[in-house]
C-alpha cells in the first residue's frame, strides 16, 4: 500500500490510525499485512477492516486519525470521484 514519505513517521508511532482511498476495486484486504517505505522510513502495517463510506460521512475526527488538519483538507487531497 502506497504512503506519502511525509506520512511514514505517524504511521510507525500510531498516531495515523486510519486511511482513505479512492480505489475503482478493494487493493487490500481486512487481515492481510503490507508494508511501505523502506529503511528507517518504512514499516508494515496490517488491516483491520476495509470499508466502503461516502465522502459526506467522513468527520474532521476521521481525517485527524488519518493525518489531516480536518475532513476538507483530506477531501482535497483525495479529489473528486471518478478521477
Amino acid at each position: 500500500m502506497l504512503f506519502k514519505q511525509a506520512f511514514h513517521p505517524a504511521i510507525i508511532d500510531g498516531s495515523i490510525t486510519l486511511t482513505f482511498r479512492r480505489w475503482k476495486r478493494r487493493q487490500v484486504k481486512a487481515g492481510g499485512s503490507y508494508r511501505f517505505g523502506s529503511g528507517s522510513t518504512g514499516g508494515a502495517l496490517e488491516v483491520s477492516a476495509v470499508d466502503v463510506v461516502s465522502p459526506d460521512t467522513i468527520t474532521d475526527a476521521e481525517a485527524r486519525r488519518a493525518g489531516f488538519d480536518d475532513r476538507a483538507a483530506l477531501l482535497d487531497v483525495l479529489g473528486p470521484a471518478g478521477t
